[in-house]
């Protein structure tokens, strides 16, 4: 038994003697080799043999590891809640500059009185500026889904005219990334009750997620399948890298681009997605062969009612 655990044994004891009343402390003890364990000792003097102590011992390995994990919990949810209050915080703090420089944009490109040479600088600032805004949108759009706080605005619609609109608009993109991608729009009914805006936002993060881990030469598929008569599946497939066990354990959580290695953005397009799924009362998973062996996400919707 170490020194402390003696010491705290024997001023336990002795402030036994001097009680007419139950007595309790809490120990650590250690028996050869073994680790040291936290025990709860009661003793009390027997009444008919004052100088006799009756003591017994409690394990409190159990009660301390289930403490230590609430500790750990609450000390979790609360860098959650900080974490969530600050993104929320500079997100509107970032977008408020967002404004007037957009306004003067606009009225540079206005001009006249622009040279011809300026105007690639133009748009090279342009195309940065929305790239920016696209963040700070993505960092306000997490706080909404960790804070359960996103609204979506539902109507009745046709999916694949929308998947048809994200093909099209990706189309320079992937022909400057050298990586084909097919359509099968198979699903007999896509008939949805959704919000669009949140829709091509959803599928716009799976496809631009897709071609930023698919190499030059290969390819990605866009399918569309009523696995059930009131479902239905639509499946992002690539060639690209793959995705490790572990990977796939975290790969919903907000920033995880950074465990994936750095290819740009911030790593909130998965999580968004899936938030988005869920706020439509859908399924996003993904699953992968292992590395250099590609990845499918698979998105789960329910079909609107028919009236």
């Amino acid at each position: 038994m170490a020194r402390d655990s003696k010491r705290a044994l024997l001023d336990h004891l002795h402030a036994c003697r001097g009680s007419d009343f139950p007595v309790r402390a809490e120990l650590t003890l250690a028996v050869g080799k073994t680790d040291p364990i936290a025990v709860e000792i009661h003793s009390h003097r027997r009444h008919r043999d004052p100088e006799a102590i009756l003591s017994s011992l409690l394990d409190l390995t159990d009660r301390k590891q289930a403490e230590e994990e609430r500790r750990r919990a609450t000390m979790a949810q609360a860098v959650a809640e900080a974490k969530d209050r600050f993104i929320a915080t500079v997100s509107h703090e970032l977008r408020t500059p967002l404004a007037p420089i957009a306004n003067l944009l606009e009225v540079v490109k206005l001009s006249n009185d622009l040279p011809s040479h300026c105007r690639p600088l133009l748009d090279m600032m342009e195309r940065n500026f929305w790239h920016e805004v696209r963040l700070v949108n993505d960092l306000l759009d997490t706080s909404r889904i960790t804070s359960h706080r996103l609204t979506l605005d539902l109507h009745a619609l046709a999916l694949h005219p929308l998947l048809q609109e994200l093909a099209a608009d990706l189309e320079r993109e992937r022909v400057e990334a050298q990586v084909i991608l097919t359509l099968a729009l198979e699903a007999g009914s896509d008939r949805l009750r959704a919000d669009a805006d949140r829709l091509r936002q959803l599928f716009g993060n799976l496809l631009r997620n897709a071609l930023k881990f698919t190499p030059a030469g290969g390819g990605m598929e866009l399918r569309t399948a009523n696995p059930q008569a009131d479902r239905l599946e639509i499946s992002v497939r690539d060639t690209g890298s793959g995705l490790e066990p572990a990977q796939l354990a975290r790969l919903f959580q907000p920033f995880e681009q950074a465990e994936r290695g750095y290819r740009g953005g911030l790593g909130l397009g998965l999580a968004i997605a899936k938030g988005i799924t869920e706020a439509h009362g859908g399924t996003l998973g993904a699953h992968s062969e292992g590395r250099d062996q590609g990845s499918t996400f698979v998105v789960t919707l329910p079909l609107a009612r028919p009236e």
